[in-house]
């Protein structure tokens, strides 16, 4: 029983549709595609600038309801750099997609993924240790697994900005590489 129309289509299902979520086949969710830069054996170099995003920036990238919409929209498009998206991230936006949003949006984010809008950046091991260390660090501040994933990540990368909404628990994170993150956009 294929076809080309999603399952709650061809069997004939009734979907509530959210309000954020278009009837109409979904646009490309993410940024003009990039091409990423190969060095040697097809690694990206660690030096290559990226703008990486934390779970509330690509959310609300997603959400036309949400309060950010606009902002993270135009700060995407404006980003003249790979935007990067660190692994643990996308758990949490497939979370809160299914939560308050349509699984077809989950769907079009994973098409922009695999036609190079998005880098994604896995943890490495030595990403773990870093994990560790700032969740023991920041034991009272209840910083969970994401948060320093995304710090080890962006560490790692010699990144000194992030795209965020949480500007009070990233505002308190000491990075190794620079004294304080710069948090984008820098006037919400």
């Amino acid at each position: 029983m294929g076809g080309k129309w999603p399952v709650w289509r061809r069997k004939g299902v009734s979907v509530r549709f959210p309000r954020s979520y278009s009837r109409r086949k979904p646009n490309r969710c993410g940024p003009r595609r990039w091409q990423p830069i190969t060095y040697g054996r097809g690694a990206a170099s660690p030096a290559l600038l990226a703008l990486i995003l934390d779970t509330g920036r690509l959310y609300a990238t997603l959400d036309r309801d949400d309060a950010a919409y606009r902002s993270c929209r135009r700060l995407l498009e404006e980003a003249g750099e790979l935007v990067a998206v660190p692994s643990p991230v996308l758990v949490e936006v497939d979370y809160w997609i299914h939560r308050r949003l349509h699984p077809g949006i989950l769907v079009a984010l994973l098409d922009d993924i695999d036609a190079g809008a998005y880098r994604v950046e896995d943890l490495r091991l030595e990403d773990y240790r870093r994990v560790r260390e700032i969740c023991d660090q920041y034991a009272d501040a209840d910083v969970g697994f994401v948060d320093a994933a995304v710090l080890a990540i962006i560490e790692r990368l010699g990144e000194p900005k992030l795209a965020t909404l949480d500007r009070r628990r990233f505002g308190l994170l000491r990075p190794r590489h620079v004294r304080a993150l710069q948090l984008l956009p820098e006037a919400l």
